[in-house]
């Protein structure tokens, strides 16, 4: 009896050792792309600005798309910094389109490439993280 208690301490403090590891790299990947999809969804759902009120609508929809994707606890360093600069370019991406509106006349040209290059950013990391989740 005592024998077989021994052998249940031991599983049971090695069990959480080996498990404990955390969640594996395939089931934090999962677990982002399913919340940057639901945000592209969201994202799809805004209607395209035409002037500055709906500009700031649209500015404000994105940051709440981000939300959850920024919530996803991730373990994975690696994986936090594709996260945290898809965030960030999304995030540049509302702000510059906002931007573009507020501004006037050829103030709005620099805007327009703001935009660009935040679109371009977050779609290298999503092939980034494409990448690294393979």
């Amino acid at each position: 009896m005592s024998h077989r208690l021994s052998l249940l301490t031991v599983a049971c403090v090695a069990l959480p050792l080996v498990a404990g590891c955390g969640r594996s790299k395939i089931t934090q990947c999962a677990v982002l792309f399913e919340n940057i999809n639901a945000g592209g969804t969201e994202m799809s759902k805004l209607v395209e600005p035409t002037d500055k009120p709906s500009a700031a609508a649209y500015a404000e929809g994105i940051q709440r798309t981000l939300g959850p994707i920024t919530k996803v606890e991730l373990e994975d360093p690696k994986l936090k910094e594709l996260r945290d600069t898809y965030v960030k370019s999304v995030g540049d991406l509302g702000t510059s389109m906002k931007a573009t509106f507020d501004a006037e006349g050829e103030a709005k040209i620099p805007q327009l490439e703001k935009v660009k290059a935040a679109r371009d950013e977050s779609l290298k990391t999503i092939d980034a993280i494409t990448a690294y989740c393979k």
